[in-house]
């Protein structure tokens, strides 16, 4: 599997089927080709990953009902492969049983009239379990959906669930905006979720790409409860799915607390001719972009159409900040070329890449910049990068690190492409950027993004490109002091690769002569005397770098090579274990 797929999942999304054994015929008319055109176009190996159902999966809240949707689910499922522990049930009004507990609703209609009542409704337990005995038959039916991991209990009011989708984590919010419905236009600005039901679902969770299920639209709650549990359920998911509403529909909602994307899956049947719907989508955690197609039942022709791919935008959570140490230090160890001006570009510190038009000229334009006639690869991958940054919290560590390395090889080959021209403007940018970085962050080490890049070619066994990467930047004359010193060390490691130890050891003598010496640099000399043959001199060079305290264990094994070819035992004695 790819980066790119890793970073993908899919879902269908189902609402409303009103199931009955009143209306049997009609609906088995309608849901069984659902069943086959989901069969058709979304089965393996193009099985979504999730199944989401936004309540109203009976008509009246019977048990009978829910026999339906047993056999409705289990069919779906087997034709789709996808378990039923993937299937997520939120419940809408048609999920109560509006003959039990008459009474209990009426006060709690009458009696729940702000914040504090409401809170205090869902602290007690007996009061809950009253009233949730309305839709006691929903309970016990998406229990049965999964009886290893039961969801819900008698008087249970928060309620979510984990899954785990490959390289990725998710959360599923399960919100019930239907415990105090009676069905009807009655409803409509007299619902409650109930803060409380979201609060004790947990506190905000950077570690999970969140789904929220809810049945109704915010506007039919009561207006006290309104705003805030749109803002506390943006604070804690990025997609919200809905139901109750027959027309499917999408939009994004912005607050202070985060982005919350919405989708309105329609009626999947209300009647056998109606304009019955269900709902793929997608969403890509490294483009910010998601895919949905409405499905629409063809009553004429007895079989389901699939309307135009149309796509969505995923914003990343406000709580999420760009750590800009981390993107320079993770593109520096997957050996990212220009490393500093490439993490300025993700961290959206700087805003330019080398595009090469169609008639051969090359120029820097915006990341964003889409061009007639020609692709900004750089920029696509670069906005790929930092979506990958965005969202690396609901990664599994090794799968995120994967992806950044295929990505970052990817870079590197669209950079390649474009170095002919671009290399000297991007060299100039390189070296300025590290001014930038530092200045963000004490916590940054900015090292040179040219000794980087030819360090882990080093450390790769690319000798060639090493060469070629070193001999460029020394003949720029754009190097700080500080960078052509290391390049110096750098270029001694780089012709031991060769096997040109006797250059190696020229280049080490001028390193040991330097006023800046380090200690590291003597026991680099003596590597390059022990390669040259050179023996004596490399235990004398050894020595010399032990006296200046260098770490033991960062010389020992050399230094035993160096101890045997020489005869030297005192040499062994300073540095055995």
């Amino acid at each position: 599997m790819s980066a790119l797929d890793s970073a993908r999942l899919t879902w269908l999304h189902l609402s409303d089927l009103h199931l009955r054994v009143k209306t049997g015929w009609s609906q088995d008319q309608v849901l069984s080709t659902l069943s086959e055109d989901a069969q058709a176009r979304y089965s393996r190996p193009a099985a979504p990953d999730l199944v989401f159902i936004t309540g109203d999966v009976a008509f009246s809240g019977k048990a009978d009902e829910y026999v339906l949707a047993e056999d409705f689910i289990r069919e779906l499922s087997e034709k789709i492969h996808v378990p039923r522990d993937r299937f997520f049930v939120v419940p809408g009004n048609h999920d109560i049983d509006r003959d039990r507990e008459e009474d209990a609703y009426l006060g709690a209609r009458t009696g729940l009239v702000d914040t504090l009542q409401v809170d205090r409704f869902l602290e007690n337990e007996g009061r809950r379990k009253t009233m949730f005995a309305r839709q006691m038959a929903f309970r016990e039916f998406v229990n049965r959906l999964t009886p290893s991991k039961p969801v819900y209990t008698p008087f249970s009011h928060a309620h979510t669930r984990l899954v785990n989708l490959g390289a990725i984590r998710a959360k599923v919010l399960l919100l019930d905006s239907a415990w105090l419905a009676s069905g009807g236009s009655g409803d409509v600005g007299n619902l409650l979720i109930g803060e409380r039901q979201v609060l004790d679902c947990g506190a905000p969770d950077d570690g999970n790409l969140t789904f929220a299920l809810v049945h109704h639209p915010f506007s039919w709650l009561r207006e006290f409860e309104q705003i805030a549990l749109e803002n506390l359920i943006a604070e804690r998911a990025q997609i919200c799915l809905r139901g109750h509403v027959h027309s499917p529909d999408t939009r994004t909602s912005s607050g202070p607390r985060g982005y919350l994307t919405m989708f309105t899956a329609g009626a999947a049947f209300v009647s056998r001719t109606s304009d019955n719907t269900y709902l793929w989508c997608s969403a890509n955690l490294m483009t910010g972009i998601g895919e949905q197609i409405v499905h629409h039942y063809n009553h004429p022709q007895h079989r389901w159409d699939a309307g135009s791919k149309e796509s969505w935008h995923l914003p990343p959570s406000v709580s999420r900040v760009l750590d800009v140490p981390s993107i320079y230090r993770d593109l520096a160890s997957v050996g990212v070329p220009y490393c500093a001006y490439i993490s300025c570009l993700v961290a959206e510190l700087k805003s330019e890449v080398p595009v090469t038009l169609p008639d051969g000229r090359g120029a820097f334009v915006a990341c964003t910049t889409r061009l007639p006639g020609t692709q900004n690869l750089c920029g696509e991958l670069i906005e790929k990068i930092r979506n990958h940054f965005y969202w690396r919290s609901i990664w599994n560590t090794g799968d995120w690190n994967s992806a950044l390395r295929s990505l970052s090889l990817e870079l590197a080959e669209a950079v390649r492409a474009v170095d002919r021209w671009a290399g000297d403007e991007m060299r100039e940018r390189d070296a300025a950027a590290p001014t930038l970085l530092g200045a963000l962050s004490d916590a940054i080490d900015v090292r040179s993004a040219p000794c980087e890049e030819i360090g882990n070619l080093l450390g790769q066994g690319d000798v060639v490109r090493a060469r070629e990467v070193l001999d460029r930047w020394l003949a720029s004359g754009v190097l700080r002091p500080i960078e052509s010193e290391e390049m110096s060390r750098l270029e001694v490691l780089l012709l031991l690769a060769e096997e040109r130890p006797s250059e190696a050891m020229s280049r080490a003598d001028a390193l040991v002569s330097s006023p800046a010496r380090r200690p590291g640099d003597l026991a680099l000399a003596a590597r390059a005397a022990m390669d040259a043959k050179q023996f004596h001199k490399a235990a004398e060079l050894m020595h010399s770098a032990l006296d200046a305290m260098v770490p033991i264990e960062d010389v020992r094994t050399i230094a035993l090579r160096i101890a045997g070819a020489a005869g030297d035992s005192h040499l062994v004695q300073r540095v055995r274990l």
